[in-house]
């Protein structure tokens, strides 16, 4: 869809400047040329003011995206973040059981 109204307003500023060419070429004392001038004038401040809104809208929207993208990578990372930490509880309680047995067996030895 961007690039869709991207290629409209291209189109259309391309036709205006076609239409801007002719008349340049034609004479400018000509009264009808120049109104027509005026109002051709017209339509491409009119075509320059809404490709500008375009661009703002998609900015808005990409910066948008971009903010849910930042948002949704932090949430993943949290998320990483805490099933690393559950793994390395279990493996701290595996480390501290097998320790105790280590004792426990050491401490048997010297008994026998």
């Amino acid at each position: 869809t961007r690039t869709a109204v991207i290629g409209t307003m291209e189109a259309e500023q391309a036709r205006l400047k076609e239409r801007v060419s002719q008349l340049s070429e034609g004479s400018a004392a000509s009264g009808a040329k120049l109104d027509e001038a005026k109002a051709l004038g017209k339509e491409l401040r009119e075509a320059l003011r809404k490709s500008e809104e375009a661009a703002a809208a998609m900015r808005a929207q990409l910066e948008g995206e971009h903010e849910e993208s930042k948002a949704s990578h932090r949430s993943t990372l949290k998320r990483i973040a805490a099933e690393h930490e559950t793994e390395l509880v279990k493996v701290r309680e595996e480390h501290g059981k097998k320790s105790a047995l280590a004792r426990q067996l050491v401490a048997e030895k010297d008994v026998i």
